[in-house]
């Protein structure tokens, strides 16, 4: 626990997916924080580091007992060779608190977390397949979830990706993605793979891509 320096600390959503664990969690930052030693989580500024060691502290991995480094390229890892892969990413939401996603799992497989908003809008023209696009529309939640399968994409199998042509979200899938989250089919390179995600007001999350079965 971070001694009061940081609320909420229980998850906003924690879900098994096959090989592995998803989970978000939120921390609301004190005016101060006291030294980064406070957080064994590597790398980063000391809010998001405390937001993605919230997430693993509630699938039971605290970095303080499984300490986390990040690679060259800036993947986040286990130290502990015989621990499983990890891919995090976080965000600043709206209100000021800062929201993580870890995925704790399988090889290959990358997690991220966005707030819904102008900026994917922006960016979707260029990064989107045509038929995303029109699915998705002016709606920023399903912006957010097609951007986060791109990015949870190229975490896990990148990074040499074209997002408009190599990843792609069957468009009617959308149409089907309940409030709560759930899974979408779409295809990499060709391939039919799936990913699971959750859109909200706030936050938008995707990981994967797993193979479809």
């Amino acid at each position: 626990m971070w001694q009061g320096t940081f609320a909420e600390m229980q998850p906003e959503c924690s879900i098994d997916v096959p090989g592995g664990l998803l989970c978000v969690h939120s921390v609301s930052p004190a005016p101060e924080v006291h030294g980064a030693q406070r957080f064994p989580f590597g790398g980063g500024r000391p809010h998001e580091r405390a937001a993605v060691d919230a997430a693993l502290t509630a699938l039971g991995l605290p970095a303080a007992t499984h300490p986390v480094g990040h690679r060259p390229d800036g993947a986040p890892h286990f130290f502990d060779p015989t621990a499983p892969s990890l891919s995090a990413s976080h965000t600043r939401l709206t209100d000021g608190r800062i929201a993580a996603a870890v995925y704790v799992g399988s090889a290959g497989i990358g997690v991220d977390i966005e707030v819904p908003s102008d900026r994917i809008a922006r960016v979707a023209p260029r990064v989107f397949h045509p038929d995303e696009l029109a699915a998705c529309g002016s709606d920023l939640q399903r912006l957010g979830v097609v951007w986060c399968t791109k990015e949870a994409t190229w975490k896990g199998r990148g990074p040499a990706l074209v997002f408009a042509h190599d990843v792609a979200v069957d468009p009617g899938e959308l149409d089907r993605l309940p409030e709560e989250g759930g899974w979408i089919q779409g295809r990499f390179r060709g391939e039919a793979v799936r990913w699971w995600a959750r859109a909200t007001a706030e936050w938008c999350v995707a990981v994967g891509p797993f193979p479809v079965e």
